[in-house]
């Protein structure tokens, strides 16, 4: 018996090492577990934050491109009223013509002497062409004085001019506020997709650290688990150890003390093999020494 003791004694020391080292090794998995759900969790928190910044800009975006609908209705009938005007002036302008008189349009004479001054500036004439020019840009500006002097008498058409210059610039506030709001809408737009990649990236790493937690928790649960029946063969061989300590204090048959040999072999070998003793095989044990 003296050799079981020792073995049991053996068995004991070395289920409780294993115990210890399935201890800490589950405390250091679930410490990684915290910590992975610490992570995981900050990047969740930094996601539905930027979300609701997300939500923040597609209204702003909505909002603003609402807007760009109602200033280009705006500016659609600006643009009607110039047009408006500016018909209205060619109509005033063709009933100063004098019957039989043919005169040039205000706006082909403007174009004529533009395109006039910016060849003679380029020196695309030269000789007798460039006086030829010359002279036709000099009646052009004259003209074109004449022309301003007599609208400028006509009162009616004094108005209808005033009318357009009005009419220009609601329509040029009109067009401001279409591009103003449309440039809004395009920042809140380029923000908000600039927002979801950046959620992205922070799901991916949300993610990444799901995984790690989760593969540290599997291996926390199996060092639990090993942890836990290492204590029971612990349990299971100091009970062993008890029973053995205690034969000398109650006499047995020889069969009986056979038995009781059979059944310490037994559990022995069971021991050996890697298994446990449950609690009713102990009982009968110590009832076999009792």
């Amino acid at each position: 018996m003296d050799s079981l003791a020792k073995f049991l004694e053996d068995r004991r020391g070395m289920a409780n090492r294993k115990a210890t080292d399935y201890r800490e090794r589950r405390d250091e998995f679930n410490g990684q577990v915290k910590s992975h759900m610490g992570v995981r969790n900050e990047f969740n928190a930094q996601v539905a934050e930027l979300l609701q910044e997300a939500r923040n800009q597609r209204d702003i975006r909505d909002g603003e491109n609402d807007k760009v609908r109602t200033a280009k209705e705006a500016r659609a009938e600006c643009n009607e009223k110039v047009r408006e005007a500016k018909t209205n002036i060619d109509d005033l302008r063709k009933q100063g013509v004098e019957v039989g008189e043919r005169k040039e349009s205000v706006h082909h004479m403007k174009r004529e002497l533009e395109r006039l001054e910016r060849e003679f500036e380029r020196g695309l004439h030269t000789g007798k062409n460039e006086r030829r020019v010359m002279e036709r840009i000099q009646e052009l500006s004259r003209r074109l004085r004449e022309r301003s002097r007599e609208e400028n008498s006509n009162t009616e058409l004094g108005g209808a001019r005033e009318s357009l210059r009005a009419a220009m610039d609601l329509q040029e506030i009109a067009h401001q506020k279409v591009t103003e709001a449309a440039d809004l809408a395009q920042s809140a737009h380029d923000l908000m997709l600039r927002i979801h990649a950046e959620v992205d990236k922070l799901r991916a790493e949300a993610d990444d650290a799901q995984r790690r937690l989760l593969t540290a928790k599997r291996e926390a649960d199996r060092n639990h688990r090993a942890y836990v029946m290492s204590i029971r063969s612990l349990h299971s061989i100091q009970d062993m150890i008890r029973v053995i300590d205690h034969r000398d204090e109650h006499e047995a048959s020889d069969e009986v003390r056979k038995q009781e040999r059979r059944e310490v072999d037994e559990i022995m070998e069971r021991l050996m093999s890697g298994e446990t003793v449950d609690t009713e095989e102990l009982l009968a044990l110590q009832r076999h020494q009792d």
